[in-house]
């Protein structure tokens, strides 16, 4: 995803997307397949899901350039991301990289479908945990004050008032929730 733009539009077209399949699952003729295209649900959920799939195209394409410009010939090209890059292989990276024992790598709709269903249902995932984490915070109180205290008492020692990559691993208590 290439700018905040971009995940903004992405968040809102899966959020769209579940209203799409909920309205299919609650009227009984869009079942068909068929009538479910003809209808204006069906060509909105078709078209975002098209706008879903390009972002992901988008990002396959893009770690595929970077990881051949990475490439160094005969070498194999996960010790070439190790080497040349400070950060640990990710889902990507395993997906573009990984061979069989034949040597066969995933086909680029293999990927697609991993990539697709690891963006959506990241999404889903992490906004499901964010709602249940409020809702329990706001139910106990007490929890909340230890998780604003301890924001607070790693906060207090740092340069910035906001909190960075860098103060995740201090929170104890916090990463419980």
């Amino acid at each position: 995803v290439d700018t905040e733009s971009d995940m903004v539009k992405y968040a809102a077209a899966v959020q769209e997307i579940g209203r799409c399949l909920f309205r299919r699952t609650t009227t009984a003729w869009q079942y068909s397949d068929s009538l479910f295209a003809l209808s204006d649900n069906g060509r909105k959920f078709y078209r975002l899901k098209s706008f879903c799939c390009g972002v992901s195209q988008r990002v396959i394409n893009k770690r595929r350039k970077d990881i051949a410009d990475l490439a160094i010939e005969g070498k194999d090209i996960t010790e070439c991301l190790k080497e040349r890059s400070s950060r640990y292989l990710d889902f990507l990276d395993i997906l573009l990289t990984v061979r069989d024992e034949d040597g066969q790598g995933l086909s680029d709709q293999e990927i697609q479908e991993q990539v697709d269903t690891f963006l959506f249902e990241g999404h889903d995932t992490t906004a499901s945990a964010l709602q249940w984490t409020l809702f329990y915070l706001a139910k106990y109180p007490e929890l909340q004050e230890k998780c604003r205290h301890e924001v607070q008492q790693i906060l207090k020692d740092s340069d910035s008032e906001e909190v960075c990559y860098e103060h995740l691993s201090q929170f104890h208590y916090l990463t419980q929730f």
